[in-house]
């Protein structure tokens, strides 16, 4: 049961996040395709917390041995 709560919380840290950042960049564009995905990338957000380190972290040039 405890992992169903963990979940739900991490889902909804998520959505918050992910539709405060999407409403900042979109502006009055946003819209309901934003809010679908919104709701889809918070429901894989051990995934979506990934991908979000990896985006902000994005130094911009690959390092030169890659």
């Amino acid at each position: 049961m405890w992992w169903l709560i963990i979940y739900l919380i991490g889902f909804i840290v998520t959505y918050y996040l992910a539709r405060k950042r999407g409403r900042k960049e979109q502006g009055k564009y946003y819209n309901w395709g934003h809010v679908f995905t919104t709701f889809t990338f918070s429901g894989a957000w051990p995934l979506a917390w990934l991908l979000i380190l990896i985006w902000e972290w994005n130094p911009g040039k690959p390092p030169k041995f890659l």
